[in-house]
């Protein structure tokens, strides 16, 4: 049992760590594009990634929600 609590602890550490490195990378390519490109720049990238995810997770959601709907419209006629 010792060696599966070390390898889930190892995971956990390995998930935590690389989701701090994708943060870390996103706010220095936002500084970078602020810096460079000047605020416009920075915002639209910040805004557009933002809304990306926004955009897939409103995807998934419906489509959980239409997989439920017709779930209780089987359920309905029987």
């Amino acid at each position: 049992m010792d060696l599966i609590n070390r390898a889930v602890v190892l995971m956990v550490r390995t998930f935590i760590t690389i989701i701090l490195l994708l943060c870390t990378a996103w706010c220095a390519i936002t500084i970078h594009l602020l810096m460079v490109y000047g605020p416009l720049e920075g915002i639209t990238f910040a805004m557009g990634s933002i809304m990306l995810l926004v955009i897939i997770y409103g995807m998934k959601h419906s489509d959980d929600r239409r997989r439920d709907r017709r779930c209780d419209r089987r359920h309905d006629h029987t």
